[in-house]
């Protein structure tokens, strides 16, 4: 087996936050909730009927999206529940929060008062409340630390959440094994998520807390473009 240093030059948080590849602005920047540039079209699900539903049946709704570029899906999301009608209307019990690096967010009207568009690392990210939705559209391919944040959005949901995001199984890298894709996959599985290679999606149904077999060990941002023909990031573990 070759010496992990010969393999690659991985580098930590603070350096790939400044990296040009994360800075993207070509993945998630513009797209909107449903219609053709959409949340709807790369998770195949639409999140405002999800919320919708959920608002028949429950007092208070929240949607947590990681990754959310100029935020105009939650922008135009919440301005669709805005327009409810005035004893439908979710202005005290909806909750939406988008969290993007860059904090270059579309502007909106200062009466969508549930929205909270905020500039962090999701890595910095402490909620205060459970989530019926979380979802990362392209957002995991510019991540360090990919499997934490996996974790962490497990355990954010309600018992009855739903966490959806686009995501590169040969992205996810484990020292020593040329060929690891599989190994994450499988325990992802094991925690109860869907891993589809087809779709490129990572689903999961209810909350889960659960602890990792591995350790970050840094990232590389010179992995060269993924299946979105974009550049990505890959992430290497050890056991």
């Amino acid at each position: 087996m070759r010496h992990y240093h010969i393999l690659k030059e991985l580098i930590n948080q603070e350096k790939l936050l400044s990296s040009g590849v994360v800075a993207n602005n070509q993945m998630n920047r513009a797209r909107r909730c449903v219609g053709k540039n959409s949340y709807q079209k790369d998770l195949f699900f639409n999140p405002i009927e999800f919320l919708e539903e959920r608002l028949l049946n429950n007092e208070s709704v929240s949607w947590l999206d990681i990754c959310c570029g100029e935020g105009h899906a939650l922008i135009e999301a919440a301005t669709h529940f805005a327009k409810l009608s005035i004893n439908k209307n979710p202005a005290n019990n909806f909750h939406i929060i988008g969290i993007d690096i860059a904090g270059m967010f579309h502007q909106f009207s200062t009466e969508l008062k549930y929205l909270q568009l905020l500039e962090m690392p999701v890595e910095d990210f402490e909620p205060s409340q459970e989530f019926d939705l979380i979802t990362c559209v392209h957002g995991l391919h510019y991540i360090g630390d990919k499997l934490s944040v996996i974790q962490k959005a497990a355990c954010w949901l309600k018992k009855d959440g739903v966490f959806l995001a686009n995501f590169e199984p040969k992205s996810v890298k484990l020292i020593g094994k040329q060929n690891s894709n599989g190994v994450f996959s499988n325990f992802l599985r094991k925690q109860k998520f869907t891993v589809d290679y087809r779709k490129h999606l990572l689903t999961l149904k209810g909350k889960k807390n659960f602890a990792l077999s591995f350790e970050y060990l840094g990232a590389d941002d010179q992995a060269g473009p993924n299946y979105t023909g974009q550049p990505g990031v890959d992430s290497y573990y050890k056991f």
